[in-house]
């Protein structure tokens, strides 16, 4: 999604509770529709939220193509000053786009220790992991600060998918409990 000065202008004047940025862009190499690289635009757009002083974090969607590239994501949302958390592809032989880009649990877990080391041993991180911050906090309290841990995750999350889709949880996303979409309205 481009953020234009209409979107920014209604993300200041209807303050979100938490608005998170999906990211899948940054192993770079990759293009959008109309030819510009992925990575520019997502740093583009989160640039312009950063300025805009609109409270945000993002999503960082492991795949295939990344999840080898701990390093790599994490100084990218470092050098932005953004927190972030992971969200990983599951593989699933029953999906073909899912069984072509996803992780298997070992995969992820390799990913999230590297992940770990390099925020838990950064002496200025500037940024929350939130994957390694809700872990963290779920063994030393019992309590995680993630919604999928709450025992009411629609309480706290809602979603627009890219097809303009309004939805509980982008996490487990069922057509079923769809409330809209945007551009139908």
């Amino acid at each position: 999604t481009l953020l234009d000065r209409s979107w920014i202008h209604f993300l200041r004047t209807h303050p979100l509770v938490n608005l998170v940025v999906s990211c899948d862009g940054i192993e770079g190499g990759r293009e959008s529709c109309d030819g510009r690289s992925i990575e520019a635009l997502l740093h583009n757009n989160i640039k312009k939220l950063v300025d805009s002083e609109i409270p945000f974090s993002a999503n960082c969607v492991i795949s295939r193509l990344n999840v080898q590239r701990a390093d790599t994501i994490y100084r990218f949302f470092k050098s932005l000053g953004v927190d972030f958390s992971t969200i990983p592809i599951a593989s699933r032989g029953d999906v073909p786009a899912q069984a072509e880009l996803g992780v298997t649990a070992s995969a992820y877990g390799k990913f999230l220790i590297q992940l770990a080391r390099l925020w838990m041993f950064d002496r200025k991180p500037g940024i929350v992991v939130g994957n390694i911050a809700h872990y963290l906090q779920l063994i030393r309290t019992g309590k995680g600060i993630f919604c999928h841990n709450s025992g009411n995750c629609a309480k706290f999350t809602m979603a627009v998918e890219p097809n303009g889709d309004v939805i509980p949880c982008p996490i487990l996303y069922d057509s079923r409990y769809r409330h809209g979409n945007v551009y139908e309205q």
